[in-house]
């Protein structure tokens, strides 16, 4: 796809969609359009796999969303678009502006609403912003399928209809494969935040139903990874865990966190989380 196609095929159907917009605000759009084009072509986004995605933005999602705001459609325009490029698939993006347009928020919302869609397409870091977001929304906890925000104090609800996830999560993987981790990560708990040390390197954890992140921080000083921990009081636990594990599998850490469990390996690189399921797993 090509600028031109660009202007002929999106930008000119959507220009016409505002004829009805005060002059000054129709012209504000166009230059902005104009410019986004030469801004989308440079960063990849004018190409065929892209094409679908786009159209639904530019002909189907824009034309109802920015009707009654003429005066911020350029920002608007800018605060969806730069959310959507913080997925790196085009599944992702697609998953994210699906629920958007079933919120299509006002002007004065938008950034809080695409703040907790970027968390339930998968940014975890985003979770307990997010959250507060949704306690003084409730519209929105409604329309994103949630019958009230007591039951998201777990992690792994995933709403009224798919309530909890019970399937293990894993995370990280060998650095020379792609992954994070240039050695075989350890656990530590602090401060209710889960800590993540490989190598020289650290991260603080994220995760839930929704997703995981791995939030870097900064380098500590070195110290001795602890000797491995008595795993006596997880006897039974470990015997449950055995269908999530690999064979081969040697479990060096067990976290117990209030709904779900942590693991790392002698033998591997990725950390598995088990969610809990009730009182049992």
């Amino acid at each position: 796809m090509t600028l031109q196609w660009y202007e002929t095929e999106l930008l000119k159907p959507l220009l016409a969609s505002f004829k009805h917009w005060p002059a000054d605000n129709q012209e504000q759009l166009a230059q902005y359009s104009q410019q986004l084009g030469s801004t989308l072509l440079q960063y990849g986004w004018l190409q065929s796999e892209q094409q679908a995605l786009l159209q639904q933005v530019f002909l189907t999602v824009l034309p109802r969303w920015l009707a009654p705001y003429s005066e911020q459609a350029p920002s608007l325009i800018s605060q969806l678009l730069n959310t959507l490029a913080r997925f790196p698939t085009i599944t992702s993006k697609q998953n994210l502006l699906q629920r958007f347009e079933q919120c299509l928020p006002t002007a004065a919302n938008t950034g809080n609403t695409l703040l907790v869609l970027s968390w339930l397409n998968g940014l975890a870091q985003y979770r307990t912003t997010a959250i507060e977001v949704l306690q003084q929304q409730p519209e929105l906890v409604a329309t994103l399928g949630f019958s009230s925000t007591k039951a998201l104090h777990n992690p792994w609800w995933q709403g009224d209809q798919l309530q909890l996830k019970t399937t293990p999560v894993e995370v990280g993987s060998m650095s020379w494969l792609g992954g994070r981790f240039d050695d075989l990560p350890w656990i530590e708990y602090s401060n209710e935040q889960v800590i993540i040390n490989a190598g020289a390197r650290r991260w603080q954890l994220f995760a839930d139903a929704f997703g995981t992140h791995l939030h870097s921080l900064p380098t500590p000083e070195p110290h001795e990874q602890p000797c491995d921990e008595d795993l006596s009081q997880f006897t039974l636990q470990l015997i449950q865990f055995n269908r999530y594990l690999r064979a081969g599998d040697r479990v060096k850490q067990v976290l117990e966190l209030p709904h779900s469990y942590l693991l790392s390996f002698k033998t591997s690189y990725r950390l598995l989380i088990i969610p809990k399921q009730g009182n049992r797993l």
